[in-house]
Formats: C-alpha cells, structure tokens, sequence
C-alpha cells in the first residue's frame, strides 16, 4: 500500500479535514522500517496543518511503529484490532 498520495490528497483539500481516520493491515513500504520512515513524514506534515490522524491496525501487530506514529504525532488514538477480533487502544488521543 502507498499512503503518502492518499494523505497528500487529504492535506492539501480546502477546507482541510480536521481529523482523518486511517485503517489498514499497517503496511505502506517494502519493510517495516521504511514505513515508519513515511509515516513521521505523513505525520509531521499533518501535525503543522493541525491535523489529528486516528488509526486502527487490522490483525497485524508488527505495523505498530507505523501506525502507531501516525496516531501519537498528531495527537490521535491508536487501536489494533486483533485476529480474535477484540480492539485493544494502543495509544490514546488528546
């Protein structure tokens, strides 16, 4: 998956959204590593439009760096849905 087009469509709409909510398997790179990388970017460019992102992670707990950054930056709630199917709150919003 490649969020940065997404994300960049959103940020840059008039009037800007004041929150987005994101959902996904938590992958946007080859390696994880790589989306934690994109994901500070998203992040940092939504945290100066005054953007809250909250995101929630299906079943894949690796991708909480990524994910979870997204969240904690711009002041959002992190969740991840796990295979049994409970929603645990990674990280709580302001």
């Amino acid at each position: 998956t490649i969020w940065e087009p997404a994300f960049d469509l959103a940020l840059d709409m008039q009037p800007r959204p004041e929150v987005i909510f994101f959902m996904g398997d938590g992958g946007c790179a080859k390696e994880l590593k790589d989306s934690k990388r994109v994901a500070h970017k998203i992040a940092t460019k939504a945290k100066r439009a005054g953007v809250t992102i909250n995101t929630v992670c299906m079943m894949e707990p690796s991708a909480r760096d990524a994910m979870g950054a997204l969240a904690e930056i711009t002041g959002g709630q992190f969740s991840l849905v796990e295979k049994s199917g409970e929603t645990k709150v990674l990280i709580k919003g302001k």
